[in-house]
């Protein structure tokens, strides 16, 4: 065999390869590409569907990364995006230095009302959502925005009832084991002491 005819026949096997079986049950009729990635047990239906993006600022839109700055005069919009089959549940929220929580989606403007999650219906495009909110009692420092995203409606209560040591430790993935659960830190400026 020359060296070119060999170099086919590995290549050939190789190509016959290029599928591997994710599990050993015959009949899942599950299979990905190698090298494509093996799904998390752990990740929802939503972890690759749904985007959610924080904008900051009144007149001109910024999107928000983590270790950005942020003015406690800053407004916050948000964008969805929903590329999946079914629609997805929001609850987004942040957390200030001092471990008080402020809700971004949904409105939470009213003590003796619980909100529910933020419906994200199917969508191909990019949507803002219809309000925008301006904190005026935000800690100056570190401020965690957390996104949870859901299958079914919850409401805000679980977030409400958690201890400042619990929202500290901002493990949301033990009160909400079924939720994408999505954070990052920004740094606010200017803001109550």
């Amino acid at each position: 065999m020359t060296r070119a005819a060999a170099l086919g026949a590995i290549a050939a096997a190789a190509g016959f390869v290029l599928f591997v079986k994710l599990n050993d049950d015959a009949n899942s009729g599950e299979w990905t590409a190698r090298g494509g990635g093996v799904p998390n047990a752990n990740e929802t239906a939503h972890a690759r569907d749904v985007a959610v993006q924080i904008y900051a600022g009144k007149t001109q839109l910024e999107p928000l990364g983590p270790g950005d700055r942020l003015s406690r005069a800053s407004a916050l919009s948000v964008g969805v995006r929903n590329l999946g089959q079914t629609t997805a549940y929001l609850l987004l929220f942040a957390v200030d230095s001092k471990r008080v929580v402020h809700w971004i989606a949904p409105e939470y403007t009213q003590p003796n009302q619980i909100p529910v999650a933020v419906p994200i219906p199917p969508t191909p495009t990019k949507q803002l959502l219809p309000t925008s909110v301006v904190f005026e009692d935000l800690a100056a420092g570190e401020l965690r925005l957390v996104t949870l995203l859901l299958s079914a409606p919850a409401d805000i209560s679980k977030i409400e009832q958690m201890t400042t040591a619990e929202l500290a430790d901002g493990n949301f993935a033990a009160r909400f084991p079924n939720a994408e659960v999505r954070q990052f830190s920004v740094q606010v400026e200017g803001g109550a002491n």
